[in-house]
């Protein structure tokens, strides 16, 4: 498959002439101040489509330049300085109005400009370079040591080259020892929690992540990108289509946008399971999916997902890499083998201060099972949230809340290879499936640089108290293996009961130079062991690196 994707994407970058369309990295900041600006302008802007992520970073910063010269909005101290911040990151795709030049640059050629380690500019390249630093150092009140630390480094660079094709690419390195709870679950993963493979030193964890990719415009209103990298689908805190929580994979992405229209098609090859072999060639599957977005008003998004995952010996299915059938249609076609997930979600804004969102997942859907109500076969999961901004009259105060609900034997196949994983774990929801979950959120930017974050989850999840599937392990089990086909109910098996609060304060001190505190309670009443009564608090230096998100 892959000498394939090769070949198209250099016939592709043979006639473009567009500029930069590297992704916005998931676990940037600026995500939270484009979805919070826009649910203030109490308008859809064609070219944004938050529910597919990552965005470009031009289609954040044309953006926030859109905002910056509205007339109709009224920004606060922190929206300009957050607008600002974006320009900052992306200042090759901004007038240099907007900034100038470092009147001391290190060494003449380092820090030119505030955000960028090495920043050149010339007529027909551009290049950015920054060196990547996470330092923690925690007390785990259940840990055998008594503390946990976290120390990554590396670099992240992006590229672009006669305006035509722009690569990325970030590795790092970690050693981390996480709080018990997470250790365990990457003990029973056999990998860590959204990472892949690692090495393991008494509680310690020592793992690279690599990520990278190249982004073309084939015509103005389609982009192709081939990487390795995470997606997102939705407008939530989660994602019952797509989201972070597995590990990076291979991809090849074709965007199509035009009018209201956003278009999606999503071919990756992702891993059958984690593996602890660094010598082990990893088995290979494959999803593929697409999202239609479409603003239907000024106010209201709509939002249609398909997704196969499939597996066939040594080859590729190429009867789905048409990108506009429905895979559903195609999969009765080749012999109905494989793993069909469909979806729907939407987003609305209300009177420039709330976006309701949600989403409906139906896996295998049949009319007769639904109306059975009890049936194992009645596969389904919702989530309905909302987001207010500047929540009672409080400015730069925006609270989130969230429901999510997942059926028994949601996202399980007829054999583990495809149920709908990859590398070890599960490609939507951390949980998997038997569960119901509620999140409560707070942000609060009382100052320019000093961001505080609250999260409240709670979650009733049923496990398997024998060896057969009671619906919610989709790592292990299949829907073979049930015990019953009527009288199934969400929560089914074991009972748990989960409990995680997450605390974060951060004072950035030079851009994208961050100090947190961060403290982390997780309590498991759980039928079966082990329960957790876990409290991780620390303080972190961040250089140019997301804050570590403990919500599992």
């Amino acid at each position: 498959m892959n000498k394939y994707l090769l070949v198209l994407v250099a016939f592709l970058s043979v006639s473009i002439s567009f500029s930069q369309t590297d992704p916005q990295p998931l676990s940037s900041e600026n995500y939270q101040t484009v979805e919070r600006l826009e649910i203030l302008s109490g308008s859809l802007k064609n070219d944004l489509h938050y529910s597919m992520r990552p965005l470009t970073r031009k289609v954040i910063t044309d953006y926030a330049l859109f905002v910056d010269t509205a007339t109709t909005m009224l920004l606060t101290e922190q929206d300009q300085y957050n607008l600002r911040h974006i320009f900052l990151d992306n200042n090759d795709l901004v007038p240099d109005s907007h900034f100038e030049e470092s009147r001391r640059p290190v060494l003449k050629y380092f820090y030119k400009r505030p955000a960028h380690l090495l920043d050149v500019h010339t007529e027909d390249f551009s290049l950015q370079v920054n060196p990547i630093f996470y330092g923690n150092l925690s007390y785990d009140n259940e840990n055998a040591e008594g503390y946990g630390y976290i120390n990554t480094r590396g670099a992240d660079i992006r590229a672009t080259i006669d305006d035509v094709v722009s690569v990325y690419t970030t590795l790092t390195e970690n050693q981390v020892i996480f709080p018990e709870f997470i250790d365990d679950l990457a003990d029973s993963l056999r990998i860590v929690p959204g990472k892949g493979f690692y090495q393991r030193d008494g509680d310690e964890f020592d793992y690279f992540e690599p990520k990278g990719g190249i982004s073309v415009n084939a015509t103005k209103h389609i982009n192709v990108a081939l990487g390795y990298d995470k997606h997102f689908i939705g407008d939530g805190y989660r994602s019952l289509m797509l989201s972070e929580n597995s590990n990076n994979a291979a991809f090849l992405k074709l965007n199509t946008k035009f009018w209201k229209i956003n278009y999606t098609n999503l071919y990756q090859e992702l891993a059958k399971e984690g593996t602890q072999g660094p010598d082990t060639l990893v088995g290979k599957k494959y999803m593929v999916s697409h999202h239609l977005s479409f603003d239907a008003t000024d106010w209201l998004n709509v939002g249609v997902f398909e997704s196969i995952i499939f597996n066939r010996q040594n080859q590729f299915e190429f009867h789905y890499l048409n990108p506009v059938i429905f895979y559903r249609a195609m999969e009765q076609q080749v012999g109905s083998p494989d793993n069909v997930v469909i979806g729907f979600n939407y987003s609305a804004l209300v009177k420039n201060r709330l976006k309701l969102y949600g989403q409906l997942v139906l896996d295998e859907f049949s009319i007769e099972d639904v109306r059975q109500g009890d049936s194992w076969a009645n596969k389904f999961a919702f989530q309905q949230g909302a987001t207010y901004v500047n929540a009672f009259g409080v400015k730069q105060l925006d609270l989130q809340a969230e429901v999510n609900r997942v059926r028994p034997y949601t996202y399980q196949h007829r054999n583990l290879v495809t149920n709908y994983t990859g590398y070890g774990q599960a490609l939507a929801h951390p949980l998997g499936a038997n569960f119901t979950e509620a999140i409560a959120m707070a942000r609060y930017q009382p100052f320019n640089k000093l961001r505080l974050h609250g999260m409240v989850t709670y979650a009733d999840y049923g496990r398997d108290p024998d060896d057969r599937s009671w619906g919610g392990d989709i790592i292990n089990k299949t829907f073979r293996d049930r015990p019953f086909d009527n009288g199934v109910e969400t929560g089914q098996g074991f009972d748990n009961k989960s409990l995680n609060i997450q605390g974060l304060a951060t004072y950035e001190l030079k851009h994208n130079l961050n100090l947190d505190f961060q403290g982390v309670y997780k309590n498991l009443d759980a039928e079966r062991n082990p329960n957790y009564n876990n409290i991780h608090v620390g303080a972190s230096i961040r250089w140019n690196f997301g804050a570590y998100d403990y919500n599992y």
